[in-house]
């Protein structure tokens, strides 16, 4: 397999969009679970389906797959992947599986494929589970030279000890969750009694570990990497609401927002305003990470520093998206933000031939 460098990040506003040959397989196989759209629950915080893919982006992320070149399959679990061998292995596989309940879920699906030989596009199962544990990924964030609020985490009610050490406001969050999926208005704690109410909900409703983190009053913004042969695309990009330029100092962008999109709110690319150190310290995480194919890392700007949160290596890629929405807003069109994502995978085919 060939590796890839993680070094060098050029930025997508500043290139001409790259122009990818279809590599050289029967299709994309597109794993993704469903949202069931009858599931109307209003309590967002609480709901654990929203790592999993809305009807409409699975159309938006199939059009693209053609729109690339490549003819598109979707299936719904790792294990569909087991049914024909021969044929899985003659596709490419872009997983966005969410699942709900076992905290390993996200590794299923590039386990499998390493385990039976089949292409996928991605981090494999080890830095998948970084990723997936919040508190993982910020002590990987930490030692590559990133800024990262404190954070600690939580097993259970008896375990919400020596919280008068806190410097409030924190947010109390799942510690092992994506797409917000524990996270609303009412997570910011300003005391100490609010930060244990919060978390003995968060352990009641949702039987999960709980992490503790300091509140960054800031800007919402992501950094969203496509990786090369030489480096990385990159698209560094702030989430605006329109008509409250501070709307994220004293909020926190949040399951139900994510979901409903309620808010009049847009993605700006800033790439001029990622500083140097940062930009390093991001490709030490990369690197460390290991060969990522895309990932999306989120965090707050404050004080002109990016402040990581966490990692996102099955990024929504939905239109309008923040990692696609930040490649378009710097000239590429969808479907070749697909193909780039896709062409990720060149080093999984199992020929040189297929390979170039």
């Amino acid at each position: 397999m060939v590796s890839f460098k993680n070094t060098v990040f050029t930025r997508a506003g500043g290139t001409t969009p790259p122009a990818f040959q279809p590599l050289d397989v029967d299709g994309v196989i597109f794993l993704a679970d469903m949202i069931d759209p009858q599931n109307r629950n209003t309590a967002f915080a609480n709901r654990r389906d929203l790592e999993k893919t809305t009807h409409e982006t699975r159309d938006e992320v199939m059009a693209g797959l053609r729109g690339a070149g490549y003819a598109a399959v979707h299936l719904e679990h790792p294990s569909d992947l087991t049914q024909d061998l021969a044929w899985a292995r003659r596709h490419v596989v872009l997983s966005t599986y969410g699942g709900e309940v076992h905290r390993s879920r996200t590794t299923w699906a590039p386990a499998i494929c390493e385990a039976h030989d089949i292409p996928y596009v991605g981090l494999d199962a080890y830095g998948q589970g970084i990723c997936h544990s919040k508190m993982a990924a910020k002590r990987l964030a930490r030692e590559a030279g990133l800024k990262t609020p404190r954070a600690r985490e939580y097993h259970a009610v008896r375990d919400l000890r020596h919280l008068s050490d806190w410097a409030f406001p924190v947010i109390v969050k799942p510690s092992s969750e994506g797409s917000s999926i524990g996270i609303s208005q009412d997570s910011i704690a300003h005391t100490e009694d609010e930060l244990e109410a919060i978390a003995a909900g968060l352990f009641a409703e949702l039987d999960t570990a709980v992490m503790v983190e300091e509140f960054v009053a800031g800007r919402e913004v992501s950094f969203a990497a496509i990786q090369t042969h030489d480096g990385a695309f990159t698209s560094f990009n702030e989430v605006v609401v329109a008509g409250a330029p501070e709307y994220f100092a004293t909020r926190v962008w949040d399951a139900a927002e994510k979901f409903r999109h309620d808010l009049p709110r847009r993605v700006n690319s800033i790439d001029a305003e990622l500083r140097e150190e940062d930009c390093l310290a991001i490709s030490r995480f990369l690197t460390a990470l290991g060969d990522y194919g895309y990932i999306r890392l989120d965090g707050r700007l404050s004080g002109g520093r990016l402040h990581f949160l966490e990692a996102t290596p099955d990024a929504w890629l939905g239109v309008g998206g923040q990692l696609c929405q930040g490649f378009e807003n710097d000239g590429w069109t969808y479907a070749q933000v697909i193909a780039a994502i896709i062409e990720t995978a060149r080093a999984r085919l199992p020929s040189p031939a297929a390979t170039g």
